[in-house]
């Protein structure tokens, strides 16, 4: 069972790039490239509970959304893994 776990991808000019939530409060981008494994690419800090939402922004894909049980909506910058605003 993945309980609290939120994904969200899209497709960039080096891959696919992939975004997940999860129980252990950690944001964690991923890149895959072709037929290759998932690499981690980044891992996102700043929740205190579980991360149960994650989404790119439709209009800049730099730019993740997420959501946690700490009731909190944290905007991240993917390609430096800032927190731009809470």
């Amino acid at each position: 069972e993945l309980r609290g776990l939120g994904y969200e991808c899209h497709a960039s000019r080096v891959g696919l790039v992939v975004a997940t939530g999860s129980l252990d409060t950690l944001v964690r981008v991923w890149r895959v490239l072709g037929d290759e494994a998932p690499q981690s690419a980044m891992i996102l800090k700043g929740h205190s509970d579980e991360v149960f939402s994650v989404a790119f922004s439709p209009h800049d894909p730099d730019l993740l959304a997420t959501g946690s049980l700490d009731t909190t909506v944290r905007l991240w910058r993917v390609r430096d893994g800032a927190c731009v605003q809470t």
